[in-house]
């Protein structure tokens, strides 16, 4: 069996590694702007804009998680 290194088992996913993080960034962005207005304009849902705001950290988290684990494991 080949011996294991990171030369012949790095992969480069281009979705992941750049359009998954970038739509992560953007959702967290906007919700937070989107927060934002409601709180200080008290123009909106207060819940939904909570809801979203806590949905785009967690998502953030999972993608940090998704990216450590593996590079741990090697």
């Amino acid at each position: 069996m080949k011996r294991q290194s990171y030369s012949n088992h790095r992969r480069f996913v281009w979705w992941f590694h750049y359009l998954l993080l970038a739509l992560c960034v953007l959702f967290f962005l906007g919700t937070s702007v989107y927060l934002y207005r409601v709180v200080r304009h008290a123009a909106g849902d207060l819940l939904l804009a909570s809801l979203m705001s806590l949905l785009s950290v967690v998502l953030l988290l999972f993608y940090y998680t998704l990216r450590k684990f593996p590079l741990g494991v090697q």
